[in-house]
This record gives C-alpha cells, structure tokens and sequence, in this order.
C-alpha cells in the first residue's frame, strides 16, 4: 500500500486508525507483515498525487477525496480506479466483480 498525503491529511490519526482496524482483524499478523512494506507519501498538491500515482502504476487505485469524480481525468495508469470513500460492505473481491 501506498498513501500520497495530500497538506492538511493528520498522518498520526491514519497511523493509529490503520493500527486499530489492523489489530482487529482475525490475521492481524499477516496483516502487519503485509504493511511492512507500504508506505506514506507526502506531496505538495492534487497535480503530484496524480502524476506521482500514474508514474507508480498501482493495480487497484482508491481515490478517497472530496470531489474524486473530477480526478479521473489526470489518473491515465492504474488498472482499476475506485473513486470516492464509500465501499461495499465485507470482503470485495475486485477481480470478480470487474468480471461480471
């Protein structure tokens, strides 16, 4: 996982959320070694979340910001784009709900 921090994002209430809902998970452990490799980003701007996102290529992409429609336009290399903070409740399966 990679988080691009826009100004203004509270880096230590998303570390402790993401610690929080880590240990609360049935394989907690899987899960911290899992995010031993992610990391966090800061950029300066809406334009360097977008160019650096695109030079990164991620596979599944979530843009969790206020107005993520109007993103879009910039995110030209990621293979699949989810857009906004509402998700499916439970597990997702992403590849077989592209498949449908």
């Amino acid at each position: 996982m990679v988080l691009l921090a826009l100004p203004g994002l509270d880096l230590d209430a998303v570390r402790a959320e993401l610690a929080a809902q880590t240990e609360a998970l049935p394989r907690a452990g899987a899960a911290r070694a899992a995010l031993a490799h992610s990391c966090i980003v800061r950029v300066p701007d809406e334009a360097a979340a977008a160019a650096l996102s695109n030079a990164y290529a991620p596979e599944h992409l979530i843009v969790n910001v206020a107005g993520a429609e109007a993103w879009l336009p910039r995110l030209d290399n990621a293979g699949s784009v989810f857009l906004g903070r509402w998700r499916a409740p439970g597990p997702l399966n992403v590849s077989h709900l592209l498949d449908q």
